[in-house]
């Protein structure tokens, strides 16, 4: 479910001090009809390199097209999760168009030959497992750690699906997971919602966790986008902290969780967050795009 309109438009009035706001929703808006252009004025997000960490798959006619269109002239890439039986349709799609598809499969713990599934991934060129989520147990029980040394082997990046939907998907089991398995990228969807706390404490005491506030929580941010700073507050490494603690957002992401069409809405919402939140430029290029770079070991563009 999306936002009203007009609650949208308020809110963003009250972020961005009117002009940016507004500006910016309004483009997004606008992009979605293929008969409008948007200027180049300096008010819409400038087109950064972007990776949207969290898209999924969609066995339409229509799915591909709308990822093309919306995402190439952004200069903009998908990690594109799917299940193990789609992953041929997906994996030809990536192939076909390498510079907007990261193809990422859904492969469980609990699965039949879980171990298997992982080497056969990753042999045909799975860059990461997403959404990692309804496992019979906590994520951190032991009984999974093979399943987890495996990912980390493999050199996969792990999306968990972390919401408080169950008390299996709660973010504080990540805790576990992430301080086991030091050199597993985990990407924590939805930055746990509602425990947006405890995901960004996570992510303060590991390096390999990063966050996303796709869906819900982007919604939630919108209505309240100075918010997420009391969140993300550090600013360094302290007494309490890793030696290599950063600038807290640089371990936020980009992500939709929507259809390829919403891009453009999606960019705007957080745009007018980090503006809030007095997030400076370099550091939304890292938000954006080059976090995940790095992480995948893509090119920036």
């Amino acid at each position: 479910m999306h936002p009203d309109p007009s609650f949208s438009r308020r809110r963003f009035l009250q972020v961005a001090g009117g002009t940016l706001g507004l500006a910016a929703l309004n483009r997004a808006r606008a992009q979605r009809s293929p008969d409008i252009t948007l200027p180049d004025d300096g008010m819409y997000p400038p087109k950064r390199f972007t990776i949207d960490a969290h898209v999924h798959w969609r066995p339409t006619p229509e799915f591909l097209p709308k990822l093309l269109k919306h995402y190439r002239p952004r200069n903009a890439m998908a990690c594109v999760n799917c299940s193990f039986e789609e992953f041929p349709l997906l994996l030809a799609a990536a192939k076909e168009h390498p510079d907007v598809i990261i193809p990422f499969v859904r492969v469980t713990p609990d699965d039949n030959d879980a171990l298997a599934k992982l080497d056969d991934v990753k042999g045909r060129g799975a860059r990461g497992l997403a959404e990692l989520s309804g496992f019979k147990y906590d994520w951190s029980d032991e009984r999974y750690f093979p399943y987890y040394e495996k990912v980390q082997s493999l050199g996969l990046v792990a999306l968990f699906h972390s919401m408080a939907t169950g008390l299996r998907t709660q973010p504080v089991h990540l805790g576990v997971v992430a301080s086991r398995f030091r050199q597993m990228p985990i990407i924590c969807a939805h930055m746990g919602n509602p425990d947006f706390a405890v995901a960004a404490e996570l992510a303060r005491l590991n390096a390999n966790i990063v966050v996303e506030i796709s869906s819900s929580g982007l919604l939630r941010f919108q209505s309240f986008p100075e918010k997420l700073k009391e969140y993300l507050w550090w600013n360094g490494p302290n007494q309490h902290s890793r030696v290599n603690l950063g600038y807290a957002f640089d371990q936020l992401v980009f992500a939709t969780d929507e259809p390829p069409d919403h891009l453009a809405t999606c960019l705007a919402q957080y745009e007018a967050i980090l503006q809030a939140c007095g997030v400076p430029e370099t550091t939304r290029q890292n938000v954006y795009g080059r976090t995940l770079a790095k992480i995948l070991n893509i090119p920036v563009r």
